[in-house]
């Protein structure tokens, strides 16, 4: 069904950036319950283009991981990287025929953190004069889980489904432009935070303090329950001409309850986000 779409908000015209058939990609994502999160999306919210981000795909571990790996290969023209670190170490045709295990860096911390996240693929293609990159984020559970548990500030806790796109603290990050940390600010999580300041955020080092902006004032506290699709969530319906419907329902991710919480010691406080796996033998979508 074809949707009014603010062009503003154009998510083909964004993806043919990276893809030439972004229809297929949005089609892809459908069927394996991926979503694109990190700057990408923060990019999309903000009607920006940043020229050295990368695209990121969360996809669970499994069969969906093989497909998305299969269709950046097979379909979207994609190389696997032999060296995650390396921008000009391209994997040649033939190299990416071999098991993937083989090529796959395993994230141990930092950036993506370990609890959720198996590992980290890196793809690169050849647009143009330009080399642009899309990372496939493997979680261990399904992917919502694993962006509102291991990433480290508020303005980055966006993402994009096959036909919809969430904001989980739109005032703050497009409002107030101003980011909280999630995790302990150490020297590697500092320098995370400091490439967003020249791309206009703040940020804030004590928890906010309003409800209304989708932060709570207590530790632990009820009032601090959340969940994708409330009240304080920015969701853009997308147009989804051509694109092959996702067959779980939208009702999934936006029922996926989280919780914010602020934690205080005696030298500091800081903000996280709590999202357990609920699973229940009567329903059929966990």
């Amino acid at each position: 069904m074809r949707r009014h779409i603010n062009a503003s908000w154009d998510i083909n015209a964004k993806l043919a950036q990276l893809f030439d058939k972004p229809i297929a990609f949005r089609a892809k994502l459908a069927q394996c319950n991926a979503l694109i999160a990190g700057s990408f999306a923060l990019q999309f919210f903000e009607r920006v283009h940043w020229a050295e981000s990368d695209l990121d795909i969360e996809v669970q571990v499994g069969a969906n991981l093989d497909a998305m790996h299969d269709f950046l290969i097979n379909e979207a023209g994609y190389q696997f990287s032999l060296n995650n670190k390396e921008r000009g170490s391209l994997a040649k045709p033939q190299d990416t025929a071999r098991p993937v295990t083989e090529y796959v860096y395993t994230g141990t911390g930092g950036k993506y953190g370990t609890r959720d996240v198996v590992e980290c693929r890196t793809y690169y293609q050849e647009r143009g004069t330009t080399i642009v990159k899309a990372q496939l984020i493997a979680t261990k559970d399904i992917p919502v889980q694993g962006i509102l548990r291991c990433y480290y500030t508020t303005c980055i806790v966006n993402f994009i489904t096959w036909n919809k796109a969430y904001s989980l603290f739109p005032i703050a990050t497009f409002v107030d432009h101003e980011t909280i940390p999630l995790k302990r600010l150490n020297n590697q999580e500092k320098r995370y935070h400091e490439k967003y300041r020249p791309r206009g955020w703040t940020m804030k080092a004590s928890p906010p303090q309003v409800l209304e902006t989708g932060f709570v004032t207590t530790v632990r506290a009820s009032s601090g329950q959340r969940r994708v699709g409330d009240r304080h969530t920015w969701a853009i319906p997308l147009d989804t001409a051509g694109v092959t419907p996702a067959p779980t329902p939208d009702y999934v991710i936006e029922s996926s309850c989280f919780e914010v919480y602020t934690t205080t010691t005696s030298r500091r406080s800081s903000s996280k986000i709590n999202a357990d796996i609920f699973a229940s033998p009567g329903l059929q979508y966990m």
